[in-house]
């Protein structure tokens, strides 16, 4: 077995670590995850109008620990997915409508993009879910929305079974 798959096989082994916060000694990690990200040129009208509509995204350090927020909406929420205690993956969160959770950003550290050497672990979809599941805790959610796409602007819809 090669490094690479051998490294591979340990972090689909390792199950993600699902937070809201992170430890502080990431904040690096974070910021060249959210503001530097390689994958950005791919989605940059998205991101803009995600930052039009819902304001920039914040790095807030609060006792040792970092959350993200957007501009001043504090119903804004974040699951990071973390491994080995660094965040690889990222995604922000907002109740849009009384029935609805839209996704506002997601980032990737780039070995779990569709094209990374990790990409089988499939993190966008993990990292999906786990909103699903807070979603069918909150009373009135029906479903969940996503407005990414690379080369056209469409609105996903993804409907909650509860």
């Amino acid at each position: 077995m090669t490094a690479a798959a051998a490294l591979y096989s340990e972090i689909i082994m390792n199950e993600f670590e699902f937070t809201s916060v992170i430890d502080e000694k990431y904040y690096d990690a974070l910021e060249s995850l959210v503001y530097f990200n390689k994958q950005q040129r791919l989605y940059y009208r998205n991101i803009l109008d995600g930052i039009e509509k819902y304001g920039e995204p914040k790095i807030i350090r609060n006792n040792n620990q970092l959350k993200l927020e957007v501009g001043n909406n504090t119903s804004t929420q974040c699951i990071f997915a973390n491994h080995e205690g660094k965040p690889v993956g990222m995604l922000l969160y907002t109740r849009n409508h009384p029935h609805n959770i839209h996704i506002v950003h997601i980032a990737l550290d780039n070995d779990f993009t569709l094209k990374g050497q990790f990409s089988k672990s499939m993190l966008v979809s993990r990292m999906l879910k786990q909103v699903q599941e807070i979603a069918k805790r909150i009373k009135g959610i029906n479903t969940i929305t996503i407005e990414y796409t690379s080369n056209s602007h469409r609105v996903y819809s993804i409907p909650l079974k509860k």
